[in-house]
């Protein structure tokens, strides 16, 4: 399978004119993601319903502990019939500060919890009538109507490999939406897959990467920088992004410390407040090798070199933020060539 390219849905400036010229270039999909105080999932992806007719709609990442299953299940449906099969749902169980610490919900057993989750929107979206009754869910004799039209793939967003394992046995993809997957870590996850999986079918590996085509690599690495140090300031993720890619585990708490998340974290708070005071010491300590193994940045031949590379390291799928200061980025889709 060719790697495919995929654009976040960007909802700046006018959506609409930035939505229609990625379709025509050739986006073979767009992608969201969902965190408290921002954009709600679904009536994004209504919206690019309406003014799209070719790419393939991903909804999500769709939070399994703040929505019942039977409600996603809903609108997964809808959108599946609306678009025509268009729709993707992808899934996820949040971190601990968005979900535990923000919104107060118990995540003390999210891999039994997602099973659950991932088994009832099968049995609903399959048509099925669904019966359940644990700690977790209550379904009632539960059915959609009408049913879905049209299969809904179930692809799963999360970085720990117990989660993956999940992913491999029980959806038909997995989706690494933080900018700090490098290489190394692309392979990891392929490989962790492969080793839960028994099936055939085919699944997609799918990631959000930077993407700067660009002759003035310096510059652009210093504009990546801050996200990938908001990124590894996360407990357990930044050491893993940072183990992948060849560089000490350690290194995460100390940018996690210099960016200010981490105390954020500890005191209950949104991470986003870090960008508020700035982030520059902790994107300072972002090592330039770590930015190049995780971004596709240079010229437009050394990018699509890197296209390559990544399609050997096992992903099926590429996702890029397209930015309206950024039209030389647009070079990469096919529309383009």
């Amino acid at each position: 399978m060719e790697l495919r390219i995929g654009a976040t849905a960007s909802f700046s400036k006018r959506p609409d004119q930035t939505i229609t010229q990625l379709e025509r270039l050739g986006a073979d999909s767009f992608w969201m993601y969902e965190i408290f105080q921002g954009y709600e999932a679904f009536a994004r992806a209504g919206y690019l319903a309406a003014i799209t007719t070719r790419p393939r709609i991903a909804v999500g990442v769709v939070n399994s502990y703040s929505r019942h299953p039977a409600i996603t299940a809903m609108g997964a449906s809808f959108l599946a019939n609306l678009t025509g099969g268009r729709a993707t749902l992808v899934i996820g169980v949040g971190g601990d500060s968005w979900v535990g610490g923000m919104l107060g919900y118990d995540q003390s057993k999210p891999r039994q919890r997602f099973e659950e989750y991932m088994d009832i929107l099968r049995s609903l979206l399959s048509g099925s009538q669904v019966a359940h009754h644990t700690s977790n869910f209550i379904l009632n004799k539960v059915k959609l109507s009408p049913i879905p039209e049209h299969a809904v793939p179930i692809i799963v967003a999360c970085e720990q490999p117990e989660m993956m394992k999940l992913a491999g046995r029980l959806a038909d993809g997995i989706y690494l939406e933080p900018s700090c997957c490098s290489i190394g870590y692309i392979r990891w996850v392929v490989q962790t897959i492969q080793e839960s999986r028994r099936e055939t079918r085919p699944f997609q590996v799918v990631a959000n990467l930077p993407l700067r085509i660009t002759e003035d690599v310096e510059g652009a690495r210093s504009a990546i920088k801050p996200m990938l140090a908001f990124h590894l300031s996360f407990p357990g993720e930044g050491e893993l992004y940072l183990e992948k890619a060849g560089f000490p585990p350690s290194l995460a708490e100390e940018i996690g410390e210099a960016s200010g998340v981490r105390r954020l974290l500890r005191e209950k708070r949104s991470p986003l407040e870090a960008f508020e005071k700035g982030i520059e010491k902790a994107a300072e300590m972002v090592p330039d090798e770590f930015v190049d193994q995780c971004a596709v940045m240079g010229d437009l031949a050394t990018c699509k070199d890197r296209l390559t590379e990544l399609e050997r390291a096992g992903l099926t799928d590429v996702v890029f933020s397209f930015q309206d200061d950024q039209s030389e980025n647009l070079k990469i889709l096919p529309g383009c060539s």
